[in-house]
């Protein structure tokens, strides 16, 4: 079995470091704080807080995590929410009784799946739940929460709420989360550019309303111990200058260093060798590309041709790319079209800026871009 994990929540052993940034994260919401969680695509937020909620719950403090993104509208956010929220409650199918008071002329009802798998439907008055059906609901966790037992709530993709902004979601939550007693909220998201404006910027409902916490790059001396324990684990030895060779392809960056070992150790296992070899790291790279290239191509396509040169300058340089300099280099035209284009490709998640300096956020899509004419 491959020793390495990505693309998932990762768990257990593949997990690794990240001590001091969950006893942070556990210390702050445990004392009854909230949390505002910031770092770039790929950086293992989600792996790290459900590793931080897993401790939680050894203190016995209930943790609902719930993820904005697939949530289109918002009568499935009422309606999954509350189901989150009661199914951490004991006997929460008796607690259902008590919505259509807590909810204001909601009527819930719970459906069985053929599995047997019980959920709730909501059913609202009107086609959009009014704010006041919205407020009941937020307010639910301090409703279920007690001294004795407290609750954690734990908001991934937290920026996607702007969706709802004719409701006013953002004014609501932030009303309903500043008198809470026996709840503390964790908010988390891969757009940190829209995440940071919501909580830094003094005309949003959220601002200053959590403590504020950064995630960088894994610390290079426990990186490597780790890649060369894992690799150790199926009988194959890694150097410690190979280990910083991945390391370095990957850009430092957790999701991309555990997706290339794995395709390194793949190579190495279909070969049948007992070391990691510099080809075997150089062959990895290019798998990783080649396994990716249709969608690597897709997404260049899909860009106008203003983006397409800064992404490719970027891939090469991102110092100062607003520069009369740089914007002549690469033929970029005016500062404003660049600008424009810069704004676009951060809003997607192509480019990240870190330190004043921009870079193409995935390391293999910028070596895609290097290899193009």
């Amino acid at each position: 079995m491959n020793p390495f994990q990505f693309g998932s929540v990762v768990r257990g052993e593949y997990f690794f470091d990240r001590k001091e940034e969950t006893s942070r994260i556990v210390e702050t919401l445990a004392g009854g704080n909230n949390l505002v969680l910031f770092a770039p695509r790929r950086y293992g937020k989600t792996s790290l807080v459900f590793r931080a909620m897993a401790e939680l719950e050894k203190q016995g403090i209930d943790c609902v995590y719930f993820d904005f993104l697939p949530i289109y509208d918002v009568r499935d956010f009422c309606r999954i929410y509350t189901q989150r929220i009661l199914e951490k409650q004991r006997g929460w199918k008796k607690l259902v009784a008590k919505l259509a008071d807590w909810l204001g002329g909601t009527r819930p009802k719970l459906t069985l799946s053929a599995d047997g798998k019980a959920s709730l439907e909501l059913d609202f008055p009107e086609t959009i739940p009014s704010p006041e059906a919205l407020e009941a609901v937020l307010g639910l966790p301090e409703r279920v929460a007690s001294e004795k037992k407290r609750l954690v709530i734990v908001f991934d993709e937290f920026q996607e709420i702007t969706r709802f902004e004719k409701i006013r979601f953002e004014a609501l939550l932030r009303s309903v989360i500043q008198h809470r007693k026996n709840v503390s909220y964790l908010f988390l998201g891969s757009k940190t550019h829209l995440l940071n404006a919501m909580f830094t910027g003094r005309s949003r409902p959220f601002f200053n309303s959590a403590a504020t916490m950064r995630i960088s790059k894994l610390p290079l001396t426990e990186t490597v111990d780790f890649l060369k324990r894992r690799f150790k684990k199926s009988g194959i030895t890694l150097s410690s200058e190979a280990a910083q060779k991945i390391i370095n392809e990957a850009d430092g960056v957790p999701y991309y260093i555990q997706l290339l070992a794995a395709e390194i150790w793949q190579i190495v296992k279909n070969g049948d060798e007992s070391a990691v070899s510099e080809s075997a790291i150089s062959r990895g790279v290019d798998w990783v590309i080649t396994l990716k290239k249709d969608y690597y191509t897709e997404l260049y396509d899909r860009l106008s041709l203003q983006q397409k040169k800064l992404v490719a300058a970027i891939a090469r340089n991102g110092k100062e790319i607003f520069s009369v300099a740089f914007i002549k280099k690469f033929a970029l035209g005016s500062v404003s079209a660049t600008q424009k284009a810069a704004t676009v490709l951060t809003e997607q998640g192509i480019i990240e800026k870190e330190s004043n300096v921009f870079h193409v956020a995935d390391p293999f899509f910028r070596r895609f871009l290097l290899g193009l004419p």
